[in-house]
């Protein structure tokens, strides 16, 4: 207990005093205690790294260090008064300012004025601002002058978990040193210093809980360690320290494992449900599942990972039992499968059913196949080297059975050859049904192709000079009985053809509704025109003769293709169309349209115009005396 009554907790009790006593930090110390020695101290220092990892610390023994009078090879004493002022944070010339509460420019113009006065009782004045991330723009802006050149008594020390939120010109004033976190080794040593200090009896296994749950951070783990002393007092082991702290036992992911092996998909939810009455969440549950996974890959792949180095000699025997489990194949599987799940999990309205479906989903997974081991099983022709493939009972090399291509694999087949059954989709039957077939006389459907290309090649080809084979004359019955069926095709055809001509007939009038309103002189053309089948699959439209002029818009390519289209649409198969003039084709029209007389002073080579001429050469001419009775 304190002066005050009050409880001293493990991170201000243990905190380093000195730079030799700081955790894991050497080339930082080591830097800071030379650049004492040589007096090269610097007027700017940012200190960037995780929370917990000693920036905060290290920036209050630079200060004691730079105002200590009994420095002894760079570190300071820790018993004078300017040493326990500045460690309690009541130096009049160490002002700690916290970054998130004073970070306006008024903050900032106010240190500015406030560091052009010299320090009260010792050599330096020293600011040290914590989360100097947190400072806004202008505030940095104004920092910027008095941070590149500062009075000489003042020094400027910046701490901050997230050093890409400062300004490069904030950053290039500064020397810069960065914290790495702590390893769980590291963590587990200081932990069992400060337990041997305290007389605390703590097992193994609660500091690997410890060092696993800090993630790097010395003052998350003094934290717990706080936690567990106030929970089971001076006697620690690793089940209360998993309980206290909330941790998933190694036990329950061996469990996990185990289940996920034997392929028990039924035993997922008594496994879930048991996990829940447990009290443990699934998000946590699968993100450490995932990292018990990548212990066991690498296990299986023969590493030795520093997590199992830390594990007790119980626990780590139980990793490599489960490592062997499962193959590597199917436990980067496994960590796939819950990794996407943890990612769902936390926008899911169920995350217990996520961890089921999750659960499940591993535990009906097929082991996954060696792939040298299945092509060993195939036959030598399916790699196109042109020798012809063992029959489907025979042995290979490997004495495994030959498959030929296209075969499929039968489950016999592949228990036979001791690798885990698996079914394939379609191909031909199984080869132990086709020797069933070829013991009955059956010939295979490569056999039986085989003999009809050699029947086919005799038939057309002598072989050495020979003379062909005559040919074997058919009885009468079955001849007369082919020229029937012939008979009946070309009856069929000329009926069809005779239909299709009739629908033919009718198409130049729907062709010409079609294009009236866009294009008037086609659909003119169009409606007295004939259409007749030339042949199967091409038709040709005869204009009047008299339509000659319109032939260039009918041919025009853009409407010779709709026409195709239509016509295509209206007979239900690809045609090609022509277009041509022919007398026969003649336009509709009234007789006898009446003669038009024009103005008196309209030339005279066009006082009178003959309708009747023009019409019966033009049908539109024709078509437009009708709609408009011109008379």
């Amino acid at each position: 207990m304190s002066d005050q009554g009050f409880y001293t907790v493990f991170a201000r009790k243990y905190r380093p005093r000195k730079f030799s006593e700081l955790v894991a930090q050497g080339s930082v110390s080591t830097t800071l205690r030379n650049a004492l020695k040589t007096e090269k101290v610097y007027h700017a220092y940012l200190f960037t790294g995780p929370r917990g990892v000693g920036k905060t610390t290290s920036a209050r023994i630079l200060a004691k260090a730079l105002n200590c009078p009994n420095v002894v090879d760079s570190d300071p004493c820790g018993e004078c008064e300017t040493c326990l002022q500045i460690a309690e944070g009541q130096h009049s010339d160490v002002l700690e300012i916290d970054g998130a509460s004073n970070n306006g420019i008024a903050q900032v113009r106010e240190l500015r004025e406030n560091a052009a006065y010299l320090p009260k009782e010792s050599r330096y004045k020293i600011y040290i601002i914590d989360e100097v991330h947190m400072l806004s723009m202008a505030a940095f802006n104004g920092l910027l002058k008095t941070l590149e050149e500062p009075p000489p008594h003042v020094a400027f020390i910046m701490a901050t978990t997230e050093p890409q939120k400062i300004p490069a010109t904030v950053q290039s004033r500064c020397q810069r040193f960065d914290f790495k976190r702590l390893t769980a080794e590291e963590i587990g040593e200081r932990v069992q210093f400060i337990a041997d200090s305290e007389g605390i009896e703590i097992d193994a296994e609660a500091i690997y809980h410890i060092g696993r749950l800090a993630e790097g951070s010395m003052r998350d783990a003094q934290s717990y360690l706080d936690q567990l002393v106030a929970f089971c007092g001076e006697k620690i082991a690793g089940a209360d320290a998993a309980a206290v702290l909330g941790v998933v036992p190694d036990e329950i992911y061996l469990e996990c494992t185990r289940l996920i092996g034997a392929q028990s998909a039924a035993e997922v939810f008594p496994f879930v449900e048991k996990l829940n009455l447990d009290g443990h969440d699934p998000t946590l549950f699968l993100r450490g599942y995932v990292e018990h996974l990548r212990t066991l890959i690498a296990l299986g792949l023969g590493a030795n990972p520093p997590e199992v180095r830390r594990m007790p000699v119980e626990l780590r025997d139980a990793h490599v039992e489960a490592a062997a489990l499962l193959p590597v194949g199917d436990l980067v599987r496994a960590a796939r499968v819950i990794g996407e799940a943890e990612r769902s999990i936390r926008v899911a309205a169920n995350p217990r059913l996520e961890l089921e479906l999750a659960l499940v989903r591993l535990a009906m997974l097929s082991s996954t196949v060696d792939l040298e081991r299945v092509l060993s099983g195939l036959g030598q022709g399916a790699g196109g080297t042109g020798r012809a493939a063992p029959a489907a009972g025979s042995k290979g090399a490997g004495g495994a059975a030959r498959v030929k291509r296209g075969e499929r694999i039968s489950r016999q087949d592949v228990e036979a050859s001791g690798r885990r059954p698996f079914d394939a989709v379609g191909g031909q039957k199984p080869a132990q049904e086709r020797g069933k077939g070829k013991e009955r006389g059956e010939k295979t459907p490569r056999e039986t192709e085989r003999m009809n290309r050699a029947e086919k090649l005799d038939a057309a080809v002598g072989r050495g000079g020979e003379a062909e084979k005559p040919e074997v004359a058919k009885p009468e019955p079955e001849l007369e009985r082919e020229r029937e069926r012939e008979r009946e095709r070309e009856r069929e055809r000329e009926q069809a053809q005779e239909q299709e001509q009739v629908e033919v007939q009718g198409l130049p009038q729907r062709l010409s509704r079609l294009f009236e309103g866009r294009k008037p002189v086609v659909a003119a053309a169009l409606k007295g025109a004939r259409m007749r089948l030339v042949e199967p699959g091409r038709v040709e439209i005869l204009v009047a003769a008299g339509s000659r002029s319109v032939l260039p818009r009918l041919q025009d390519r853009e409407t010779q293709l709709e026409m195709r289209q239509k016509i295509e649409s209206w007979l239900g198969h690809p045609v090609e169309v022509s277009i041509s003039a022919n007398a026969a084709a003649k336009g509709g029209g009234a007789a006898g349209s009446p003669r038009t007389r024009v103005p008196s002073h309209t030339p005279k080579r066009f006082e009178t115009i003959d309708l009747d001429k023009i019409a019966a050469d033009e049908p539109l001419v024709r078509e437009l005396v009708e709609q408009f009775k011109i008379g």
